[in-house]
């Protein structure tokens, strides 16, 4: 919730501005089957990580090395994955792959296996996990053709979500999030603003408007989104985080003073306080 999210949040507002400029395929959903196996082909659309020289293909860039521990039990798992002789062994590996990738932030991969399992399963909290790996490996992602993949794959599983729980406004915001990356952005606001009329204190939703107010240059905007979920969640330091940030590029350095020095205030750790003395030195 601290360091990593902030950052996190960083990669995706300048991810954002480099994806609105280029050109997208629209993914249509229209007609799909309801049985996610019988779409089984559609869903894997990438292939099982390999790790080779203590790294894996399509690795999360912030994390390149596998210590060598985990890279055995990933050998280890994945050979017991290929030679599973029936659809629940091969769950339970898949399963463990999982969590070994996430451990090292390997999130594509975790979100491979992730997927893998939702397809056998077909049950709905298997399609959400598979969903939130691929959003999170979205959010993470710096590359905008690879952004793209993962935001489809989340937004396929995320869908599936939807169709038995409309109200699932968290998922339907993370959808949103992966259309802002698209060819029609205002499909991804529309949905967030939708969320938000059905769920006016929708922490995630106000806080995604506040960062494509920000990217959009709307600073005095995005500081209202900021405000309001502070005041929702004072211990939201994203929000602190980047109400700062609004008040510094709207012009208001005085406020901007203070939130960076109550984000201090908040977290101690050595690259917050850096990013914040960043701006205050700029004051």
């Amino acid at each position: 919730m601290r360091k990593k999210q902030i950052l996190v949040s960083v990669v995706a507002v300048a991810a954002i501005g480099v994806l609105l400029g280029l050109p997208k395929i629209v993914v249509d959903n229209d007609g799909r089957n309801n049985n996610l196996e019988s779409r089984q082909d559609e869903a894997a659309m990438t292939e099982e990580p390999v790790v080779t020289n203590n790294t894996t293909a399509g690795a999360n860039p912030h994390s390149v090395k596998i210590p060598e521990d985990i890279r055995s039990k990933i050998d280890s798992l994945r050979e017991g994955y290929k030679s599973s002789a029936n659809s629940e062994k091969s769950a339970t590996f898949a399963n463990s792959l999982m969590a070994a990738y996430q451990s090292v932030d390997f999130l594509d991969s975790a979100a491979w296996y992730a997927e893998q399992v939702a397809i056998q399963s077909n049950g709905l909290k298997d399609q959400k996990k598979a969903g939130d790996l691929y959003y999170e490996a979205f959010t993470h992602a710096v590359d905008a053709q690879k952004a793209e993949a993962l935001g489809t794959k989340a937004r396929f599983f995320y869908e599936e979500v939807l169709e038995a729980n409309p109200n699932d406004f968290d998922s339907k915001t993370k959808v949103a999030m992966t259309y802002v990356s698209t060819s029609n952005p205002m499909k991804g606001i529309s949905m967030l603003r939708e969320v938000l009329e059905k769920d006016e204190n929708n922490e995630l939703a106000i806080f995604n408007l506040g960062l494509l107010s920000l990217q959009s240059s709307q600073y005095k905007k995005a500081a209202e989104r900021f405000e309001k979920l502070i005041s929702l969640n004072p211990d939201h330091l994203q929000a602190q985080y980047w109400l700062g940030v609004s008040y510094f590029e709207s012009g208001d350095k005085q406020k901007a003073k203070a939130q960076f020095e109550k984000v201090k205030k908040m977290d101690a750790d050595p690259e917050i306080v850096a990013s914040a003395d960043n701006y205050l030195s700029r004051i």
